[in-house]
């Protein structure tokens, strides 16, 4: 888990390159950052705030009534955001694996330690404490099931950092990855909201990402979609940045 004790007044943009910084996007080669914005100010305890990914190949995108349903289905690895305490925040990797054999709704939920250092949670990365960012190796979602001792396949041949395995090649389809944001209710985990134009009932938000290629992805909410009553809960878009 990454904790970050900010206050949600302060600034938190990366203004200078790390070493080995890919130039056209500012970031570390083999990283990528993902920028979630609401509407209004964040409330890291009230709500969870999930960017959820599908990197298996399947060329699907998670959606909302997986996670309300609880199948999961299109769900391989998530950061969820939230906070213990006002002024807080802190992010925990999660992986949804599959248990052999186990019905409809065999997908488990696994949440592994991030080795130190290695993801950085910026709770206020416009300082107006509507958007926080995730910078991470994309060789974090290089980890075997916990329902297998064999590690699966990584979109990236980057070399890991220190605490993570090497990656390996893949197939053309694992390259592409898929995503989605949601807003959680924190006492329930029950959806409140999700990128698209019908917020948690939408499935036609997709919107591919190719690993291996250097992009700076925009995101926003199409006009005149449904709203929700708390703006702190409210998905206004974001942005995806990645350094092959």
């Amino acid at each position: 888990m990454v904790a970050a004790a900010l206050a949600l007044g302060a600034c938190g943009k990366i203004v200078t390159l790390p070493p080995g910084s890919n130039p056209n996007v500012g970031i570390p080669a083999g990283y990528m950052l993902v920028r979630f914005r609401t509407s209004g100010v964040m409330n890291f305890q009230k709500y969870q705030y999930l960017i959820v990914f599908n990197t298996t190949g399947s060329g699907i995108t998670p959606y909302a009534n997986a996670q309300s349903t609880g199948s999961y289905q299109n769900f391989s690895f998530a950061f969820q955001v939230t906070g213990p305490a006002p002024g807080t925040a802190q992010a925990a990797l999660l992986q949804y694996y599959t248990i052999p054999g186990g019905g409809p709704n065999s997908v488990r939920v696994n949440q592994p330690p991030i080795p130190a250092g290695i993801v950085q949670l910026t709770p206020n990365d416009n300082g107006q404490g509507t958007e926080f960012s995730v910078l991470f190796p994309r060789a974090l979602f290089y980890l075997p099931s916990p329902a297998s001792p064999s590690p699966g396949p990584s979109p990236s041949t980057t070399p890991a950092p220190s605490g993570l395995p090497n990656p390996v090649p893949t197939t053309t389809p694992q390259q592409t990855w898929y995503f989605n944001f949601f807003t959680l209710d924190a006492a329930t985990t029950s959806p409140i909201d999700a990128l698209g134009a019908t917020g948690i009932s939408d499935t036609s938000f997709s919107q591919p990402l190719l690993t291996t290629a250097t992009f700076d992805q925009q995101i926003y909410k199409p006009a005149g979609a449904d709203q929700v009553s708390d703006p702190a809960a409210f998905i206004s878009g974001g942005e995806v940045i990645n350094a092959p």
